[in-house]
């Protein structure tokens, strides 16, 4: 009777196989499209992946822009408070009989000076031939006024002169040799010292040109504890 029962079961067993086998082959458009699906699946999934980590890549392309924006902001904000607190000044210089300081604009407020000064034939000869660039005094004095340190320069010999000297700019700074120094370099650099002049210390510029290189140096050298063109004793 074991036996019998054995052989049932083998039988059995057998159909059993049978019918999945059969399954399988009639079912098979259905099992392909099922594996279809799937590479499908994840095809997309790869591609879902893929995209992701392009779009991580340009979040972090962008994070680095707005870092480098956020720096630039912040670095103009400082300059500009830096530059302003060299126009916050109301200071109005006295003409001479020598020196003509009607239209000269003072920066800074430091204790000493560089200046800029020219004559009115050297700015209307330029004027009059189109030229931008044009001799004028670039000096320092540590006097306490200005106007007379260029009253001296320009009283050495009464009769040798015309006309009065015309004051452009006047710098007030804590350390006018090193900032003299830092500017005549920088003309020289662009060739600009007249190398016939009899006085020392004359280049072909103007005034903006002079003023940017102003607004350079304080960028370049003053800092909170170093107040090259504010109250305050101080030297780069």
């Amino acid at each position: 009777m074991f036996g019998h029962l054995l052989e049932l079961l083998i039988v059995g067993s057998v159909g059993i196989g049978a019918g999945i086998g059969l399954v399988l082959i009639f079912d098979r458009p259905r099992v392909l499209i099922a594996k279809k699906n799937i590479v499908a699946s994840i095809d997309e999934l790869k591609k879902t992946l893929h995209e992701k980590s392009e779009l991580q890549k340009q979040l972090h392309v962008a994070q680095s822009d707005v870092d480098e924006i956020t720096k630039s902001i912040t670095q103009h904000s400082n300059e500009k408070q830096k530059i302003e607190l060299l126009y916050d000044r109301q200071e109005e210089l006295v003409s001479t009989n020598r020196v003509n300081a009607d239209d000269a604009i003072v920066y800074g407020r430091g204790c000493e000076w560089v200046y800029l000064y020219t004559f009115d034939t050297q700015e209307s000869l330029a004027s009059e031939r189109k030229q931008k660039h044009y001799p004028m005094k670039l000096g320092m004095s540590t006097q306490q006024n200005v106007i007379d340190r260029i009253q001296q320069q320009v009283s050495g010999n009464s009769t040798a002169l015309s006309e009065r000297a015309l004051l452009k700019l006047a710098f007030r700074v804590n350390s006018s040799s090193h900032m003299e120094r830092w500017m005549h370099k920088q003309l020289g650099k662009k060739g600009r010292k007249v190398s016939d002049s009899i006085g020392v210390e004359w280049y072909n510029t103007n005034p903006t040109e002079v003023e940017q290189l102003f607004r350079s140096y304080v960028l370049q050298f003053s800092t909170v504890s170093n107040k090259i063109v504010l109250e305050g004793d101080s030297s780069p």
